[in-house]
């Protein structure tokens, strides 16, 4: 009797866990279908705009933007660390700040590391620019 009622349990919950991995199969598919174009397009445009600042990589070209930021204010430290530039910036006031960022966003630099700390008197910023 009771090696009965166990085994009619056991069914039940083997029939019942394949009916929820069916339904729950049946709905991923259903949503990645609807969504799978969007990733698709996402995808390509990634890969296109990989391509466009490989394309556009130049080392005179990185050169320039460097001197472009030291311009706008004369970095604390500037140092190369294996690949990569190091620029720290320090006593940045908000309108060298704000040209600084806008002029990194605008560009083609590959950072690594891109940390904007701000302070009372100002601001510091440390740039770790791929060569």
């Amino acid at each position: 009797m009771i090696g009965k009622k166990y085994f009619f349990l056991a069914v039940l919950g083997g029939v019942l866990i394949s009916l929820v991995s069916f339904i729950l199969d049946f709905r991923a598919k259903k949503y990645y279908e609807v969504h799978a174009p969007k990733v698709e397009v996402m995808e390509v445009e990634a890969r296109e705009l990989l391509e466009l600042k490989n394309m556009f990589k130049d080392k005179k070209k990185i050169k320039r933007e460097i001197e472009v930021l030291k311009r706008i204010k004369s970095p604390s430290k500037e140092y190369k660390k294996g690949g990569n530039y190091i620029l720290e910036f320090e006593g940045l006031n908000r309108s060298s700040l704000k040209i600084m960022l806008r002029k990194i966003l605008n560009s083609t630099l590959k950072l690594r590391v891109f940390r904007v700390v701000r302070e009372k008197e100002g601001a510091s910023l440390y740039l770790e620019i791929e060569r």
